[in-house]
């Protein structure tokens, strides 16, 4: 078969990152036109922590795994999940993973996904530890 074109990574990636994101996201736009929204405390909008985003973004990363290992000649070799505070947007952590992958001749393959998920959508500690930090990294095996 055929080995899948960088092109052709990022797409399954960017399919799958969205696919496990964007049922935690789907009250989000109801959520934001919501003026009262704001004075919720985050612990009644039931924000996620980091670990259960990670786990959100690790099984995105894993059916990005097994979709390009099967049918291909690529061998997955590890990856990395990272939340981080958005340098772009406002009010929102990036979430994405990176996945490496050894093709039939030796050669490195990469994919990737991003999103970003708005801040109202993680816990207090969460919001806290990634301002500290500014990036939290998971390991994808």
């Amino acid at each position: 078969m055929p080995l899948l074109t960088s092109a052709m990574l990022g797409a399954v990636a960017k399919s799958a990152l969205c696919a496990a994101v964007n049922p935690f996201l789907a009250d989000a736009k109801e959520i934001a036109l919501s003026a009262a929204r704001d004075a919720i405390p985050d612990t009644l909008t039931g924000g996620m922590s980091l670990e259960e985003w990670a786990n959100v973004i690790a099984e995105a990363a894993d059916r990005t795994k097994d979709s390009c290992e099967r049918g291909s000649e690529l061998r997955f070799v590890g990856g990395e999940i990272k939340l981080a505070v958005s340098a772009v947007q406002d009010n929102s952590i990036t979430a994405s993973f990176h996945l490496y992958f050894l093709d039939a001749r030796q050669k490195w393959q990469r994919t990737e996904a991003y999103t970003n998920i708005p801040s109202s959508r993680f816990s207090k500690d969460a919001l806290e530890e990634l301002t500290e930090k500014l990036e939290i990294k998971y390991a994808v095996e």
